[in-house]
């Protein structure tokens, strides 16, 4: 029978966070057997000092119950997690008594109904109490809101997997629950409408209780009451039998997610955070039995509002291409805490390397994005919420994102007209000169494979209208495919791509050279290949003669583009070998190395043309 215990490696938001991070859960042997160590790094105990270190104030410590833990094994390792109602939620532990949750021991009573059809009631002794403390660092939670209309309700503070007993006896978890479609339970069988179901940060401590130490297999003993509504315990919230939940339970889409606000658009007050039948915010903690000592205990998302980007700003994706990936990439909801330690972690890398970055993180916002810019000679990078819940986006991928910003600030030429480098430059040299400094020489080239492999899942997401770039733009607009090729070159240790801002790659060749008589001087015309470049063709230095020639004007052919014309003093019946540097093509194409070069001599007055790529001169 599995055993309970204070960090379940089952917890959803927790699972997300491993999944990101390429790892595996461990069985449950193995997170009961490192249970002491991980609940002092899940604290921030010494040694496990975490953000504690030097700061070792209530809130220092930056775990939260979705917090993954290694767990080292011979061979590899696995995580478990940091792991249910809110400090001081009355619970009953009678027919007319109730106790804060976070106060019942083991060993003490609580009151629950026998069976699931709430007939008989007693008091049954709990044999599992566990919790986070009285504070912590803002743990995502649900306010559930009950009651007859505004004037007369009461709120429970619980996490997104609670579950709740609905009429007709079957279990619903809370992140699922629908205001204005579903009632909760009191102990003699009522219900009681659901008014607003509001997401954010709790700021107090979490606490479990459960009348077994182990997964229970029914109803029978773990029903009980908080703040009068029929609950399961924690052994009850762990369970995974199908038959218990409402039907198609699985299948429910979670609030926070957009199949969730496509569910119950007719709700008047849905968005992406909240549910509401009232159309308006209830004010905080009614009735809800929390203990507060003047501070506010619960955060709503969406109270603050998304950061302000300046106009002037980089960017990992085009605002049309991030558009399109929020429609149609998975991505966890807000209430998972999907990807917020993999982003501490990696904040706190960085920082090492770049401490005079600002980093922030706009959970809140769900456009997967992430920006730089400099204001007031401080440079920023932000990285929204969206991003680091959608499910592709891995640990590398994200320290990839991180890279590419700090390569916007610092990435050298070529630049935009706003002065940053430029896209394909930032792809390139995140790959090429990021990774490598932040993971030292060949300890890069793993995170860099699994970083390539996850940004193209991420672009895949992107329709194709809006993959891309603006023709002639070789800066901040080019295609996604461009952006790729810049990747790559970058992981094979090539030049940056020309469609990125790079040099073309060599195609100009001169195929010929031959002279004719001009008055005092000669015209040698040299072929080439394709049309080159009138800037580059016109640069005198850029011709040399053997044997040594004075040249007095270089110019592209008025009939010929593919054809340069250079006025020299050349002598008749002399074979000479002129050497091309430097021009381009009129796509910017440097010359072909060893394709260069041609021979030619002026005879009589009368050209005579010669063979190109000649290495040495001598008579014809």
């Amino acid at each position: 029978m599995a055993q309970l215990q204070a960090d379940p490696p089952w917890l959803p938001g927790c699972m997300a966070n491993i999944q990101q991070l390429g790892g595996t859960i461990c069985d449950e042997q193995h997170c009961v057997d490192a249970q002491s160590a991980n609940h002092k790094i899940c604290t921030c105990v010494a040694p496990y000092l975490n953000g504690c270190l030097n700061n070792p104030t209530p809130n220092c410590c930056s775990y939260t119950a979705t917090s993954p833990v290694w767990v080292a094994l011979p061979g590899g390792g696995c995580y478990c997690c940091c792991g249910c109602f809110a400090h001081d939620t009355p619970v009953a532990i009678s027919a007319t008594e109730s106790k804060p949750i976070n106060e019942i021991l083991v060993g003490d009573m609580i009151y629950v109904a026998e069976d699931s059809t709430l007939k008989n009631w007693t008091t049954k002794t709990v044999q599992f109490s566990s919790g986070t403390g009285d504070k912590a660092s803002g743990t995502i939670m649900i306010q559930v809101d009950f009651g007859t209309d505004e004037s007369n309700f009461e709120t429970l503070y619980v996490t997104p997997t609670q579950v709740f007993y609905m009429p007709g006896g079957k279990l619903q978890r809370a992140n699922t629950l629908q205001p204005g479609v579903n009632e909760l339970v009191r102990a003699d069988g009522s219900t009681v409408p659901i008014l607003q179901l509001t997401t954010g940060y709790f700021e107090k401590g979490i606490h479990h209780v459960a009348t077994s130490q182990t997964v229970a297999t029914s109803m029978d003993g773990h029903l009980m009451l908080a703040k009068g509504i029929v609950c399961g315990d924690f052994a009850l919230q762990l369970l995974v039998n199908d038959d218990m939940f409402v039907a198609g339970h699985k299948d429910l889409p979670e609030i926070g997610t957009k199949e969730y606000m496509e569910a119950n658009k007719s709700i008047p007050g849905i968005t992406q955070y909240k549910a509401s039948t009232l159309g308006a915010n209830l004010k905080e903690g009614r009735n809800d039995g929390i203990k507060r000592e003047g501070e506010k205990v619960f955060t709503p998302f969406g109270e603050k509002g998304n950061a302000r980007i300046p106009d002037d700003v980089n960017y990992f994706v085009r605002k049309e291409q991030a558009f399109d990936i929020q429609a149609n990439a998975p991505r966890w909801p807000i209430t998972s805490g999907a990807g917020v330690d993999m982003y501490n972690y990696l904040v706190k890398l960085f920082k090492g390397f770049f401490p005079g970055v600002n980093f922030y993180l706009d959970v809140e916002n769900e456009v997967p994005n992430a920006y730089s810019f400099i204001e007031y000679n401080v440079p920023f990078i932000v990285v929204n919420g969206g991003l680091i819940r959608t499910k592709c986006v891995g640990f590398e991928l994200l320290a990839l994102v991180i890279a590419h910003e700090l390569e916007h600030l610092y990435g050298g030429d070529p630049k935009g007209e706003n002065g940053y480098t430029c896209e394909g430059m930032a792809d390139y040299a995140a790959i090429a000169a990021v990774f490598p400094y932040i993971w030292f020489g060949m300890y890069s080239y793993t995170y860099r494979a699994a970083a390539l492999d996850q940004v193209q899942v991420f672009f895949d997401f992107i329709n194709p209208e809006n993959r891309n770039g603006l023709p002639g733009n070789r800066c901040n607009f080019i295609s996604i495919d461009c952006r790729l090729s810049a990747m790559a070159a970058a992981s094979s240790t090539k030049d940056l791509p020309y469609c990125a801002g790079g040099n073309a790659d060599p195609y100009l060749e001169v195929t010929g050279a031959s002279a004719v008589q001009n008055g005092q001087y000669a015209d040698v015309t040299i072929n080439f290949n394709v049309a080159v470049d009138e800037a580059t063709a016109s640069a005198l230095g850029n011709y040399v003669f053997r044997p040594k020639a004075a040249a007095f004007k270089a110019a592209v052919s008025s009939t010929d583009p593919a054809a340069v014309i250079v006025t020299a003093d050349i002598i008749s019946d002399t074979e000479y070998l002129v050497s091309v540097y430097n021009v381009l093509s009129a796509n910017d194409e440097p010359l072909v190395p060893g394709k260069n070069q041609a021979k030619f001599t002026l005879a009589g007055g009368e050209p005579i043309e010669s063979s190109a790529g000649a290495s040495k001169g001598g008579k014809k």
